[in-house]
């Protein structure tokens, strides 16, 4: 799940600045929608491992699967409106002028989605670092606990072997005992 989870990152990292020339544009848009149907088969994949989880830390990584799809379907959408739709040559205004202004909108808000994707991808990476040091740390306890489960098992030989001994010994005080008294009545 871990890897799966920094390729979804490098995913949704992939830069969505779309140039103004129409068949460039058109190119961009379509390795664009590639990369939404890859990272849409990711998430398949990952929730395939997830449903194969230890169903006591499936829950988490199944939320942490939940913000991907959504993460995703907010990308797709915003990919899909009208902005980053392919202009055609013939596009003009009213007074047969450029849309100046609509080019500088798509500008900024490239801008501000390459941030945002950015400040995501730095988010899932953070994430990833967490779920790492987490799997870490559950495979450091798991090992602790095997070994103090050996002690255990090792202290618990030792107490039958004693007390196979105590018995022993509580046997042959006993056989003294009648012994003695036998003698003492001779």
């Amino acid at each position: 799940v871990v890897c799966s989870v920094k390729h979804f990152g490098l995913l949704i990292a992939k830069p969505l600045t779309l140039s103004t020339v129409s068949g460039e544009r058109a190119k961009e848009v379509h390795d664009v929608s590639i990369l939404f149907d890859e990272t849409k088969e990711l998430i398949e994949q990952m929730s395939l491992e997830v449903q194969e989880m230890r169903s006591d830390i499936r829950p988490k990584f199944q939320n942490r699967l939940e913000c991907y799809r959504k993460e995703l379907g907010k990308l797709t959408t915003e990919f899909r409106r009208p902005r980053y739709a392919v202009r055609r040559p013939d596009h003009k205004d009213s007074c047969g002028s450029d849309d100046e202004d609509n080019l500088h909108e798509e500008v900024l808000f490239d801008t501000d989605m390459r941030a945002q994707l950015l400040s995501n991808t730095e988010r899932i990476s953070r994430t990833t670092t967490k779920l790492e040091d987490g799997v870490r740390v559950a495979l450091e306890t798991e090992e602790v606990g095997g070994h103090i489960l050996q002690d255990l098992s090792e202290q618990r030989e030792k107490l039958q072997r004693s007390r196979d001994r105590l018995r022993q010994a509580d046997s042959d005080l006993k056989k003294s005992s009648r012994i003695l008294s036998v003698m003492t009545r001779r």
